[in-house]
């Protein structure tokens, strides 16, 4: 059985990277909920923590700015641009709810 003192929650790994980087990882909480990581992990470089999740949890992630991150259920290297007027526009949640929370409730998602 693995030693579970060297495991710590995702909510706590990406507290840690985005501490040490500066940046902002949005993601759903649920999708996380009772896993863990090896807490090594959070001692990766950015992109190679970010990739170690995305294997591991079958995610994908972009790269909103230098400083924001996006995990997404699907991959993104499999994304298909709408159009050449729409091509950085990407629709993440559920657009009947935009707007009903304020955006310090928004942030909470990168807990």
């Amino acid at each position: 059985m693995p030693d579970t003192s060297t495991y710590i929650s995702y909510k706590t790994f990406f507290s840690k990277l985005m501490e040490r980087d500066s940046i902002y990882i949005f993601y759903n909480p649920e999708w996380f909920e009772n896993k863990k990581i090896k807490s090594s992990f959070s001692g990766l470089r950015l992109e190679d923590a970010l990739s170690s999740v995305s294997k591991l949890c079958n995610l994908s992630y972009i790269v909103i700015d230098k400083h924001s991150f996006v995990f997404l259920p699907f991959q993104a290297s499999s994304y298909i641009s709408p159009g050449r007027d729409l091509a950085d526009v990407i629709i993440i949640g559920n657009p009947d709810e935009f707007g009903k929370y304020s955006s310090d409730h928004q942030r909470e998602g990168h807990e």
